[in-house]
């Protein structure tokens, strides 16, 4: 009989603190209403899929690094610090680039790319100079067609490990 209205009153709390949150007026205050800047173009490779944010100059500035899906290659635009960039730099990758990320994976404390490629079976690694240029890529397997990488420590040692899902393609 305790369980039961310790559940019941487990439950109370959890609507009444729900309701409390969701409020209108628990929402609006204090809470400036957002506002962007006007959209601006930049120009990278053809079919540009995915992104990710680093600074790879280290000048303080967050530059860009996008994945081209329809080509060998991605695109790094360095940021000027102002909402702007650089004209792009395209370094080769497998074919079908559609994910990058950025981690430090040699442990040099220069931002790397990791980028998963369709219609390849490795991830490609791109080691940063530091400077916002990249070395040329250096593949490892990862499976059928890598469509999406993450950087994490998944195995609690300190240290940046990727993961990658893969298509598996099955055919009647």
């Amino acid at each position: 009989m305790k369980s039961f209205i310790l559940q019941r009153l487990v439950l109370l709390s959890v609507i009444l603190l729900r309701r409390s949150f969701l409020s209108d007026s628990a929402l609006a205050q204090g809470c400036p209403a957002p506002s962007f800047a006007a959209a601006r173009t930049f120009d990278t490779g053809p079919g540009a899929w995915s992104l990710a944010v680093g600074d790879f100059n280290r000048d303080g500035h967050a530059d860009l690094a996008v994945a081209n899906r329809g080509s060998k290659n991605i695109s790094v635009l360095l940021g000027n610090g102002d909402g702007t960039f650089q004209a792009a730099v395209n370094y080769s990758t497998a074919t079908n680039p559609v994910s990058v990320v950025v981690g430090d994976f040699n442990g040099d404390f220069k931002p790397d790319l990791a980028v998963g490629s369709l219609g390849s079976t490795n991830v490609a690694v791109l080691l940063g100079n530091g400077d916002g240029t990249f070395q040329s890529a250096v593949s490892y397997p990862a499976g059928t067609s890598p469509n999406s990488v993450a950087v994490g420590d998944f195995n609690g040692d300190g240290k940046p490990d990727l993961w990658s899902t893969v298509v598996e393609s099955q055919f009647c």
